[in-house]
């Protein structure tokens, strides 16, 4: 069964090419599956959340076995077997549950996202127009709006540096 041969990939020394392997094959039994059954014609898989109630009673004794060539079953997570199951449902949650095996492994993470370096272009974009502005306020001796852009840029960690040369800012 795909969950038992990630679990023993996984309990042989941390085995995660093994275990990578048996997610590869679970998911070409789901997608043979998915092609014998004709599930991608229109109105085939429902959409995740619309079937996410129904994953809960559903078996997936009917999906294709990673595991045997030509079997039409797959080894379920939950063993008892469903005599009215729907192909669809079970497809759906046959698929959650390989995703599931592979985010104990890091795989199908939220990505991470990006902070902004300052390096972006966009980020130096703003940051030019800031500069600019302060400049023009300091030209009018506005020094209160001057130091106010300068002390709300060091509230976000972000360093103004008047030289002879014009204004620099860096990331603290």
């Amino acid at each position: 069964d795909a969950g038992d041969a990630f679990h023993r990939a996984m309990n042989d020394d941390f085995n995660t090419a093994g275990a990578i392997a048996a997610l590869f094959d679970f998911a070409a039994a789901i997608n043979r599956f998915i092609e014998q059954k004709k599930l991608e014609s229109p109105g085939g898989l429902p959409e995740p959340q619309a079937s996410a109630r129904a994953n809960d009673s559903v078996q997936r004794e009917s999906l294709p076995s990673p595991n045997a060539q030509q079997s039409e079953s797959l080894p379920s997570p939950e063993p008892q077997a469903s005599a009215c199951a729907n192909p669809r449902t079970d497809a759906l949650a046959a698929t959650q549950f390989l995703m599931g095996l592979a985010r104990l492994i890091g795989l199908f993470l939220e990505p991470i996202e990006k902070k902004s370096s300052g390096d972006d272009g966009v980020t130096d974009a703003v940051m030019q127009i800031l500069i600019q502005i302060r400049q023009h306020v300091r030209g009018k001796k506005d020094f209160e709006t001057a130091d106010m852009i300068r002390d709300l840029l060091k509230e976000r960690n972000i360093a103004l540096e008047d030289r002879p040369d014009g204004t620099i800012w860096r990331l603290e």
